[in-house]
């Protein structure tokens, strides 16, 4: 009797099963989006994407105090969290459906333009994702998203690029010139030889003790009896076996020079700035938070920072632009949701693992 419930209970689970399957094909459309299709498992990458970005951006909300109303002791507060105005559940599958506008956007454009990515940037591009899907694949596949989608979904993020090269690219149709590249990489880098130390979280002997090594460094260097690749190397303990070379590779003149941008270079920036091609200071962070030795570099006297800034610096200049046109081109698309594919996928049945959700 027993054995007769077991394979009668078998028998259902298996035509559940089929029946499931019978309902949501393989290769099921959810979106078309102009003359594009994306088949569920395509906007399930996109609508687990989005639920990430919404988990980190309600949890800060919420701890903030800017998300009113919110208990954050309750378990799985973040859904009461509203984003930009809207629920939580909302907001996910909007930022997912706006993806693949995004996507088909970039798609059409690319394909009107007859650009592709070149052979060299998918090899690249594909190594890059093969370690991000070594990352999240078990997310991903949990809940029913094959490697190869994940893959194509993240090869078409890089129609982007292909697109914003086409336009302002240096043989771009809205190419940036040579001098607006130059003159933005002179007044918002600089180039300087720094050792430093984080002081924030020390005692008051132990942040002595660091300032006096850093000024030991600076008369060294003032006295001439010292190079900066001496003290730094003794500073960061390297020994030659730690230093390794690539003649193929492209690098600056200097190994140990450090590009800094306005962005990140926080409130030192502008005094290493202000600093003359080669002086040497010794730069003291707000509220003790840190010290740095500086000498300062010629940004235009080694090529390398200029080519390697370049499409960053394009970015910078042209990415506003470039945002505001492909969104008013989004608008232009018409969308098709296959409701019935799309509605059966819920941001609190996504299945995460315990250590990364």
């Amino acid at each position: 009797m027993n054995i007769a419930k077991k394979l009668a209970a078998l028998t259902l689970a298996l035509l559940t099963a089929l029946s499931i399957a019978a309902c949501h094909p393989k290769n099921e459309i959810a979106v078309t989006i102009g003359e594009w299709e994306f088949t569920s498992a395509y906007y399930l990458c996109a609508f687990i994407t989005a639920d990430m970005e919404a988990q980190t951006t309600a949890y800060n909300l919420a701890m903030s105090g800017e998300a009113e109303g919110v208990d954050v002791t309750k378990e799985d507060f973040i859904y009461d969290v509203k984003i930009d105005g809207k629920k939580y559940e909302t907001w996910v599958k909007d930022k997912a459906l706006d993806t693949l506008k995004t996507v088909a956007a970039y798609k059409t454009l690319c394909k009107k333009n007859k650009l592709e990515i070149s052979n060299t940037d998918k090899t690249g591009a594909e190594a890059v994702i093969a370690e991000k899907w070594s990352n999240y694949s078990e997310i991903f596949s949990n809940n029913g998203v094959s490697q190869a989608t994940y893959t194509q979904y993240r090869l078409d993020e890089y129609l982007a690029e292909v697109y914003f090269g086409h336009l302002y690219g240096k043989d771009g149709k809205k190419a940036v010139s040579a001098d607006d590249i130059k003159k933005h990489l002179n007044e918002n880098y600089v180039v300087a030889n720094v050792i430093g130390e984080d002081l924030s979280s020390l005692e008051d002997e132990q942040k002595t003790d660091k300032k006096e090594t850093i000024n030991g460094y600076y008369n060294e260097l003032i006295a001439g009896t010292k190079t900066f690749e001496e003290i730094y190397k003794t500073h960061y303990n390297i020994t030659e076996e730690d230093t390794t070379t690539n003649e193929t590779d492209d690098k600056p003149m200097d190994q140990y020079a450090t590009a800094i941008s306005k962005e990140e270079g926080g409130e030192h920036f502008n005094s290493i700035m202000e600093m003359n091609v080669g002086d040497i200071k010794i730069l003291n962070g707000e509220n003790d938070s840190d010290i740095l030795l500086v000498i300062k570099k010629d940004i235009n006297a080694d090529p390398y920072y200029l080519n390697d800034a370049d499409i960053t610096i394009r970015h910078e200049l042209k990415d506003k632009e470039f945002e505001n046109d492909i969104n008013k081109f989004k608008k232009t698309l018409k969308l098709e949701e296959n409701k019935y594919a799309t509605n059966r996928f819920k941001v609190k049945k996504i299945e995460y693992l315990e250590t990364t959700a």
